[in-house]
């Protein structure tokens, strides 16, 4: 069953990919980070689908989500802060 679950992530990876059609004519450097926004976001309901069909307990449900939203919004600020950084001129 597992593999269903895959094939039906790539599918979804695929039909995201389509936000492209969108966020093509946005600046370059905002452009990457909507698209690696939106990437992130259409990760959410597969990892839940993932998490049950592993056999994950559905009581941790919350907790995973709350892991897993706060591991990408800390990510994304890491990665629109060091963008920001890039175009300012910042050398670290």
């Amino acid at each position: 069953m597992i593999f269903v679950y895959f094939v039906s992530a790539l599918l979804g990876g695929l039909a995201g990919h389509q936000a492209r059609r969108f966020t093509r004519n946005i600046e370059s450097g905002w452009r990457n980070l909507a698209e690696h926004g939106i990437g992130g976001l259409l990760l959410a309901p597969f990892l839940l689908v993932m998490w049950v069909g592993l056999g994950g307990d559905k009581r941790e449900i919350p907790r995973l989500f709350a892991a897993f939203g706060l591991s990408l919004l800390g990510v994304g600020a890491g990665v629109s802060a060091g963008w920001l950084m890039d175009n300012l001129g910042w050398k670290a």
